[in-house]
Formats: C-alpha cells, sequence, structure tokens
C-alpha cells in the first residue's frame, strides 16, 4: 500500500509543488489549506505522515500539531519561514519530528519524508495519546481517567479547569505556554479578556514556583539593597525609640526617689522601696517602649507583605505612605521603583513585540514566494513536466512568484525611503476632479473582482496642495485594500466633505467585522489582520503605512473607524 502524505499549507501554489515532488516518488498526497481542514481529513483518513506550516489561518500549525498529538503519533515535519533557533525549538519541543525553513530544497524534503516514514513504519505504535491513562513526572502521577491527581502519594484536589491546565504541561514538558494558549486548549474558545482567569487557576496551585520566578524577575541585588536599607532605618528608629523611653523613665524615677527620701515616715524603708521602684521602673520602660515602637513594628510588617506582593503579583503594586520620617521615604522609593520597573518592562516587552513582527514579516513575506519560484525551476532544471501545458504553467508560477517579490521588495524600499527627509513637488489641485477620475480608471478592474466602486463627491471645489505622484500611491493604496478585503458582492465608496477647515476623503467598504484593536493598528508596518500572512488573503502589510506616511508628509491625517460589517478609512488634508 502506498504511504499517504498529508501536506498542510494555506500557499496553494506550494501544496501542489510539493505534492508533484511526492507523487512523483510514489507516494499518495493529501492536501490541506489550515490546520482545521487537517483535521477533519485525519478524522477520515489514514495518515502515514505530515507536512506542516505554521502560520496559517483559522488554526496554525502550532495548534494543529498540539491537537495531533492528542490523538496519534504520525510523524509531523514542519514547513516554515520562521529561521530562528527559536521557532524551530518550539516547533519540536511541541512535537513535531522534524523542521525545514523556506526555501528549502524539494529533493531534500523527500529525503527527510523517506526517511521519517523507514523508523515509523518500522515501529508504529499501537497505543496513541488518547489511551495514556496515567502521567507519571517524578513524584507527581497523574490519573487522566479518574481525574485524580496525586503528590508523594497523597491526593491533590483540583477543579476541572486546574486539572486540565495540570494535564496540558504536563502532556507537553518541555514547552512554554503563554496564558492565552492554554486559555484556548481549555476553556476551548478565543481568549479575549485579560489573562487573570489563566492565572488565578495557576496561583492557586503554583504558588510557590511563582514566587521563585517573581523573586529572580525583582532580582537578588535590588532586593539586597532594600534589606540593607531596611536594616539601616530600623536600627536609627529603634535607637530612637531606647533613648525617649529611658530619658522618660529616669525622669520618673528621680521624682519618685526624690519624694520618698522627703517624706519622713518612709525614710527608714528607703532601700527597698527604691528597689522596688526600681522595678516598676524597668517594667514602665519596656511598656513605654512597646507602645512607641508598636505601630512602627506594624507598619513594617505591612510593607513587608506588600514587598511580598510586588514580588509575587508583579510590579505596579504599591505601597501606602504612613507619616513623613525615614521609613515613609524609603516606602515613597520602592514605589517609584515598582512603577518606574512596571513601565520599563512594559515598554521592553512592546518594542520586542514589534521587532518580532517586523522580522517574522519580512522574513515569511519573502521566503515564501522564494520557496515557491525555486520549487518549480527545480521542475523545470529536471525536466519534471509531462506536456507542454504544464510546462507553461510551472513557468507562469514562477514568474508570479517573481513579481510578488518585486512587489514586496519595492514596498519596502519605499516604505525604508519614506522614514527619511522627502521633499514633495507640491501642486494646487481639485480634490474633486482627481477623485472622480480615480472612480473612472478603477471601476472595470472592481467590476471584475463583483465590487462596484461609487462615489459621492459635492459640487463644491475643494482645492489642496499635493504632490501628485504621492497621492496617486496613497489612492492606490487606499482602493487597493478595498479591493483586497471587501466581501463580494457589495459596494465601495468614494466620498468627499468638509471637516476642520480642511477636507475629509473617505473609502467605505463591507468587510469582515474588525474590532477595535485591529482598527487603531491597521496602519502599522506588517500589520496584517490575517496572521497566517498568506498571499490569497492579503497583502505585505505595508500599504497602509506608506499611506499613513505620505498623509502625514503633505500635513494630514489618516484613521479608521466602523461598525460591524462596515469600515472607513479617512484621510484629512488642509484646503489650499
Amino acid at each position: 500500500m502506498q504511504p499517504t502524505i498529508l501536506v498542510i499549507d494555506d500557499d496553494a501554489q506550494i501544496r501542489n509543488l510539493i505534492a508533484i515532488y511526492l507523487e512523483n516518488e510514489g507516494f499518495h498526497v493529501l492536501k490541506a489549506g489550515d490546520g482545521l481542514e487537517a483535521l477533519d481529513l485525519l478524522s477520515r483518513n489514514e495518515v502515514h505522515l505530515i507536512i506542516l506550516d505554521i502560520m496559517m489561518p483559522k488554526m496554525d500549525g502550532i495548534d494543529a500539531c498540539l491537537k495531533i498529538r492528542e490523538e496519534s503519533e504520525v510523524p509531523i515535519i514542519m514547513l516554515s519561514a520562521k529561521t530562528e533557533d527559536l521557532h524551530k525549538i518550539h516547533g519540536l519541543s511541541v512535537g513535531a519530528d522534524d523542521y525545514i525553513t523556506k526555501p528549502f530544497n524539494p529533493l531534500e524534503l523527500v529525503a527527510r519524508v523517506k526517511s521519517q516514514l523507514r523508523r515509523y513504519l518500522r515501529y508504529n505504535p499501537s497505543q496513541s495519546r488518547s489511551d495514556q491513562s496515567r502521567i507519571e513526572i517524578g513524584n507527581l502521577i497523574i490519573e487522566t481517567k479518574t481525574h485524580q491527581v496525586f503528590v508523594n502519594g497523597r491526593e491533590v484536589k483540583l477543579t476541572p479547569k486546574e486539572f486540565a491546565i495540570l494535564e496540558l504541561l504536563a502532556r507537553h514538558q518541555g514547552m512554554v505556554f503563554s496564558s492565552r494558549k492554554i486559555y484556548e486548549h481549555v476553556w476551548k474558545e478565543p481568549m479575549l479578556g485579560s489573562e487573570n482567569t489563566v492565572m488565578v487557576h495557576i496561583r492557586n496551585r503554583g504558588k510557590s514556583a511563582e514566587t521563585d520566578l517573581s523573586e529572580k524577575c525583582l532580582g537578588s541585588g535590588v532586593q539586597n539593597r532594600m534589606k540593607r536599607k531596611w536594616q539601616s532605618k530600623l536600627s536609627l528608629q529603634l535607637l530612637f525609640s531606647i533613648a525617649v523611653s529611658y530619658v522618660i523613665t529616669l525622669f520618673f524615677l528621680g521624682i519618685l526617689t526624690h519624694t520618698i527620701y522627703r517624706i519622713e515616715k518612709l525614710s527608714p524603708y528607703f532601700r527597698p522601696i527604691s528597689a522596688f521602684a526600681f522595678f516598676l521602673g524597668i517594667v514602665f520602660f519596656a511598656v513605654l517602649f512597646y507602645l512607641i515602637v508598636y505601630r512602627k513594628i506594624e507598619y513594617l510588617k505591612y510593607i513587608s507583605r506588600k514587598v511580598m506582593e510586588i514580588a509575587n503579583k508583579g510590579f505596579g503594586t504599591t505601597i501606602e505612605i504612613r507619616g513623613n520620617d525615614e521609613i515613609s521615604e524609603l516606602c515613597r522609593n520602592i514605589n517609584a521603583m515598582s512603577l518606574e520597573l512596571k513601565n520599563k518592562f512594559e515598554r521592553e516587552r512592546e518594542l520586542e513585540k514589534s521587532k518580532n513582527e517586523l522580522i517574522i514579516g519580512i522574513s515569511h513575506d519573502l521566503r515564501t514566494p522564494l520557496t515557491s519560484a525555486k520549487g518549480y525551476l527545480q521542475l523545470l532544471k529536471d525536466k519534471k513536466y509531462q506536456s507542454d501545458e504544464e510546462l507553461e504553467t510551472y513557468i507562469q508560477i514562477a514568474y508570479d512568484r517573481m513579481e510578488m517579490l518585486e512587489d514586496l521588495i519595492e514596498d519596502l524600499f519605499e516604505y525604508t525611503r519614506l522614514q527619511g527627509e522627502i521633499r514633495l513637488n507640491k501642486q494646487r489641485l481639485c480634490l474633486n476632479d482627481i477623485l472622480l477620475q480615480f472612480v473612472i480608471d478603477y471601476g472595470p478592474l472592481f467590476e471584475k473582482e463583483r465590487l462596484a466602486l461609487k462615489s459621492t463627491i459635492p459640487q463644491e471645489k475643494y482645492y489642496v496642495e499635493i504632490d501628485p505622484d504621492k497621492f496617486v500611491r496613497i489612492m492606490e493604496n487606499l482602493l487597493g485594500n478595498a479591493l483586497k478585503y471587501s466581501l463580494r458582492p457589495s459596494s465601495v465608496w468614494v466620498s468627499l466633505s468638509p471637516k476642520d477647515q480642511g477636507v475629509r476623503l473617505t473609502v467605505k467598504n463591507k468587510t469582515q467585522p474588525i474590532d477595535e484593536e485591529n482598527l487603531s493598528r491597521l496602519f502599522d508596518r506588517f500589520y496584517r489582520l490575517e496572521k497566517s500572512r498568506s498571499k490569497e488573503t492579503g497583502g505585505t502589510g505595508l500599504g497602509l503605512s506608506i499611506a499613513k506616511r505620505l498623509v502625514e508628509l503633505h500635513g494630514g491625517k489618516i484613521w479608521a473607524d466602523g461598525e460591524e460589517d462596515v469600515i472607513r478609512l479617512h484621510v484629512w488634508l488642509p484646503v489650499a
């Protein structure tokens, strides 16, 4: 029987390319465009090996791999444009058996497929992961059928959600899960709110581990400095309290002794009474000292609890300021440190996230078309085509992919160039006439896509000072965005209206609902609503970023709003 291989990739050309090479080697090939489609095929077919892309719509490769590993040990070869070591480790840790980066050599891929199949077909496991009813990790035992957990032989009671989280982490040892991933796997729905839901369940069973981690984040050096500073401040407070108590005690002892000495009847008993008075003085000193320092001690205990709260729950927690002494000054410093570190960590996190998105976006968008073009050119080079028609198809695919690369590189150059100093060749032009011309020129293109391009242009003329070439690029990007993402069939409206001593240009179209967060990020570089970055569902993610920069160079503003399935892109320009 021919081994069956499932190829999962959102790019149809790459799916077909891999299928051609595998079918030439005698394999039976199934193809899927996303993780959900792949799981459906797996449920209905016996598959001996899976080739899996990571960045895909609906369900990405990581989630698909986790789902597959819950039921099967079939070999998985991950195929991705993500080339960093961390990405490879992540892919292998969630259950992949091999990892190949794009662009890849199709012949190498075939060789790796054969290698994985040899091992799998020889040592095909008869028991799937779903049959593993007992998980043992050191002194931890998890009974998945009875939902019982034992630590050192003692049963630990868990809620159903806590058990599901523990089982997920135990089945994927060594893998780092974000709160969002844990929520989506355990609650079986997208995470729309904060991460508190997951963290509450984890904290209930993992406070000690979390404390260790938080202490590492806080840093031993910071803690030691705080401890030394506290000790010095506390010593001063204690010395002051002792001195005050001692002086007050001596004062009252002196008065008492002098009074006893002046009373003649008590003179013979002066020594024993003085001894008793001295004893009372010691008791008085102890009580007075306790009363003086009691509030300070309670405040120090409160500060200690809050510092531990900062360490456990994260920076940003503050301590209540009481009084205006050295300890209150120390609390102010701790509050300032907590807030400053919180802000720094958040800024660092945002910068790191932005950098990673940029690198991944560029890498994926360059490598994916390059992989396809290289693969089809390899087919031509090896003369692996059956007819002249197939030859023409391969040439056309390779040519189309080279054009995609050219467009991406041009966008990259354009975006980079716009970050520097740009001289605009401004002219005073009528915006009404320009928009009408665009509607006429782009109308046939929209009609081919079952879209109607319509306009609402007022009779009153609005003149603006713009660089014609740069403004054409703005309009091309706005209309191109509407062309890519509009629901079919529907209408796209271009309108013009006065606003705030200027004129507002609006492009409105019907599309999939977009939430506020995504609307605010539409103009970020390389940002796309479709996280898979598939060429089937969008462009490079630079078009609106370029439009934003060009509008700003003209002294204008650009923004987006919408409701339900309608989105509006607005451009405001000052009138000339």
